[in-house]
C-alpha cells in the first residue's frame, strides 16, 4: 500500500507539469511559394500564444496575439513571455490562406509554411 502512494503521489505531479507554460518563447518562419520554393514578401501572419497560467486541468487562461509582415527573405518572427500553444495563418493576395499550430515545448519554435496560389 506504502508503494501505491508513492505512485498516485508520483502521477499526480507529473500531470500537473504537463500543463506548465514555457518563459520566453520565440517564433520564427519561413513562408515561401509551394511550386516555385520562392520566399514570399509582406505576407501578413496573425500569430496567437496561448497560455495556461495555473490551471491545474490544462485549459488556457489567457492569450497574446500580434500580426507580422513577413521581410524580403520571406521571414517573420516574435517573442512572447511565455506560451503553451501557437497558432499562425497567414494572408496575402493571390494565395490561400494557411493555418497551422504547435504545442510550445522548447523555448524557440519555428513554423515554415508553404502557401499555394489560388485556382483561376
Amino acid at each position: 500500500m506504502k508503494n501505491f502512494k508513492y505512485y498516485l503521489i508520483l502521477l499526480a505531479f507529473s500531470l500537473m507539469s504537463c500543463y506548465e507554460d514555457i518563459n520566453d518563447v520565440s517564433i520564427t518562419g519561413l513562408i515561401t511559394d509551394s511550386v516555385t520554393k520562392k520566399p514570399l514578401e509582406n505576407v501578413k501572419v496573425s500569430i496567437v500564444c496561448w497560455r495556461y497560467g495555473n490551471t491545474p486541468d490544462g485549459s488556457y487562461t489567457g492569450q497574446d496575439s500580434v500580426t507580422v509582415i513577413t521581410n524580403k527573405e520571406g521571414e517573420y518572427s516574435h517573442n512572447f513571455n511565455k506560451g503553451a500553444f501557437i497558432e499562425v495563418k497567414t494572408s496575402i493576395s493571390g494565395y490561400q490562406s494557411r493555418h497551422e499550430s504547435t504545442d510550445v515545448t522548447t523555448k524557440s519554435n519555428i513554423m515554415d509554411l508553404k502557401l499555394k496560389r489560388n485556382d483561376k
